[in-house]
């Protein structure tokens, strides 16, 4: 088919338009590109994949105390063993009983000391305080003196004994000590003294000593070997000591 010139020329236009607007469009988009600076290094990191890294996590067990007990039949063979050897030694210490009685008596009071116990007692020393007695006691030596009446001095009645406090009990004092050389079992020692009441209104008269006057009289015993020990009157007169025999 054979175009017309005019036609031709249409054509040859139209072709040149298409052609210069796909070629503006390119230079658009590559003037759009930022311009390389070649002064600067590109650097390029390959990153590799982080593998998976699996942690074993263990199970925690169930950790419980555990009371490992001792065999109750060990258990109690040691204890039967403790009893035994406490025991054994309770026995092989023997041991002195002390009692100590005040009797009041006219015209002289006594103290007496008895070993009930089952051994000899190799010294021991005692000492007597009257001073928080309830009667507020005295011992009477003298006729001068704070007692009333009737005095006694000091005197040893039976076994043997010394007065070792000072040489002689004065007129007023409310305290003694005396050594017991020897202390066989059943063996008894004592002396005897006068003993007032100071009370403004006593139960017998001042000259006369009642069992509740003399509570709260203190006696202390020193054995050889052995730590020292006290003990009260009570309104029955009497006090019981214990020693280990040396």
């Amino acid at each position: 088919m054979r175009l017309s010139k005019p036609l031709l020329v249409w054509a040859v236009a139209l072709l040149l338009i298409i052609f210069g607007l796909g070629c503006a469009s390119d230079a658009v988009e590559v003037s759009q590109l930022p311009e390389a600076d070649e002064s600067t290094d590109v650097v390029v990191e390959v990153v590799e994949p982080v593998e998976d890294v699996e942690v074993a996590v263990a199970p925690v067990e169930d950790v419980s105390a555990e009371v490992v007990a001792e065999p109750e039949a060990e258990t109690e063979a040691e204890a039967e063993a403790e009893v035994a050897k406490a025991e054994e030694v309770a026995e092989t210490v023997e041991m002195a009983t002390i009692e100590v009685r005040f009797i009041e008596s006219a015209p002289k009071d006594k103290f007496l000391f008895s070993n009930t116990g089952s051994c000899e007692l190799a010294e021991a020393f005692a000492t007597i305080d009257l001073t928080n007695t309830a009667g507020k006691l005295i011992f009477d030596t003298t006729g001068e003196g704070a007692g009333v009446e009737v005095f006694q001095p000091f005197e040893i009645s039976e076994g043997e004994l010394e007065l070792v406090s000072s040489e002689r009990v004065a007129d007023g004092d409310t305290g003694l000590t005396v050594r017991i050389s020897s202390f066989a079992a059943g063996a008894q020692v004592g002396f005897t003294i006068d003993v007032d009441d100071t009370l403004t209104d006593s139960d017998l008269g001042m000259i006369r000593v009642t069992d509740s006057e003399m509570s709260g009289a203190e006696v202390l015993l020193e054995a050889s070997g052995n730590d020292a020990v006290s003990a009260a009157f009570g309104e029955d007169n009497v006090i019981v000591l214990s020693a280990a025999c040396a």
